[in-house]
């Protein structure tokens, strides 16, 4: 199995949010996202189904939040955790790496950085086709990058 975490910044604020808090200067937030993909054949990418919006329904990265003070691969190890193990509602699902569904957010250019990156891994390297099927994957994910 292959991880590669991505990590994220959201600011919030300038008195525009809507709901219970409004702030005056933005509020940023630190989203993870974990990259899982097996070695084994057929390879694969590990996704999970949104319950809610955004992206209700749609496929994403295992991912969330990172807690006030906590380390970005503790925040990473605890989203996948929460989102495929812990819930018995969740849906998580592996996909062939060359045939992925319609990814919410900008979980695609995260899935195609990725991939590039891993590409060039030695455990991957030694895996036999894997380096060209991750390569080929990469370039088949083209923009627009985030669709709603």
């Amino acid at each position: 199995m292959l991880v590669v975490q991505a990590a994220r910044f959201f600011c919030s604020g300038s008195g525009s949010m809507v709901g219970k808090y409004s702030y005056q200067y933005a509020r940023p937030s630190l989203t993870v996202d974990a990259v899982i993909a097996s070695t084994s054949s057929p390879h694969s990418l590990l996704l999970i189904q949104r319950k809610h919006d955004p992206f209700a329904g749609s496929w994403a990265l295992p991912g969330g939040f990172v807690d006030e003070n906590e380390p970005l691969e503790a925040a990473a190890a605890r989203e996948l955790q929460e989102e495929t193990t812990v819930d018995p509602g969740s849906a998580a699902q592996w996909y062939p790496i060359g045939q992925l569904p319609t990814l919410a957010f900008d979980h695609k250019l995260i899935v195609r950085t990725s991939f590039r990156h891993l590409a060039r891994e030695g455990a991957v390297q030694q895996t036999p086709g894997l380096e060209e099927q991750l390569a080929q994957a990469a370039d088949g994910l083209e923009g627009p990058w985030q669709e709603q």
